[in-house]
């Protein structure tokens, strides 16, 4: 009798085991907050910059204070947390300045030159981990802007 009971007892768990639906749809780790506050909610979409502007910006030294006019109504404004230099790379600078007027902002900028060609590109991006906008450095046919994207495009948390 005690055999039959736990026969039983062990089909009725496994009925119950291939009927159930749990956890069947992946959980991602970190879910994508869409209400991150916009730190660029006035500025334009698409701002100009020069080559000349990103040139001398990369100048700058390590701890120095310094600002740049992106557009005619941007102006950046911080101190420069790091820079790093590569000769026989194909980055050549980089500089990361944190913002004083933008609320933990962070520009990043970086000049790479093409060793077979030796033209020069810049790669950069301005952004915050708090706010859910940022502005990307491209380059269209040598012209230069920053383009605002969203958070989420670019960053995967």
């Amino acid at each position: 009798m005690k055999s039959l009971r736990t026969s039983v007892l062990s089909v009725c768990i496994t009925l119950c085991s291939l009927c159930s639906f749990a956890q069947t749809e992946k959980v991602p780790l970190n879910e994508p907050n869409t209400n991150k506050p916009k730190l660029f909610a006035g500025m334009p979409e698409t701002i100009q910059v020069s080559a000349s502007k990103l040139s001398s910006l990369l100048g700058a030294e390590t701890g120095a204070k310094t600002a740049m006019e992106i557009g005619t109504d941007f102006k950046f404004e911080g101190q420069v947390v790091s820079t790093a230099t590569q000769a026989n790379d194909n980055l050549q600078k980089s500089i990361v300045l944190r913002s004083s007027n933008f609320s933990g902002a962070q520009l990043t900028l970086s000049r790479v030159v093409d060793p077979e060609t030796g033209r020069v590109t810049y790669t950069g991006r301005i952004l915050s981990m708090q706010h859910g906008d940022l502005y990307v450095l491209q380059n269209e046919n040598g012209q230069y802007s920053f383009v605002k994207k969203d958070f989420y495009t670019l960053v995967n948390e």
